[in-house]
């Protein structure tokens, strides 16, 4: 937020001792709106600090919405992924990846990461 912007603000409302400030919820056409609360400022120090807190609760409450939070974890997400490029070579060389696997090691990767041959399993 621009402080001088606001500083402007305060500096065009002309009032010299005290000034409201109403917070509007307006109709979706425009024409009726709901007083939502009233604060009242009387200095330029005041109305700055309480524009600034307002702005700082949005931020904040649109940075903690549940579709922030998914947003940026998908995004995470997507900048690990590989491209087309990079999948394309990762199919190719897994194939010459998994046979330089040590068959003595093979149980345990594959226990580790919970794959089992069908028909193959050890009866207990």
């Amino acid at each position: 937020m621009n402080t001088e912007a606001v500083k402007t603000f305060y500096d065009l409302l002309g009032h010299k001792k005290q000034t409201e400030i109403r917070a509007i919820e307006l109709s979706k056409d425009f024409k009726t709106s709901k007083v939502k609360g009233h604060y009242f400022v009387s200095s330029e120090k005041e109305f700055i600090d309480y524009v600034l807190r307002k702005e700082i609760e949005q931020i904040q409450l649109v940075d903690n919405s549940l579709a922030s939070v998914v947003n940026k974890q998908l995004n995470k997400l997507i900048a690990i992924l590989p491209d087309q490029k990079g999948l394309a070579k990762l199919i190719k060389e897994l194939p010459k990846q998994i046979n330089k696997i040590d068959q003595s090691k093979l149980k345990f990767i594959t226990d580790a990461i919970g794959w089992k041959n069908s028909g193959t399993e050890e009866k207990e």
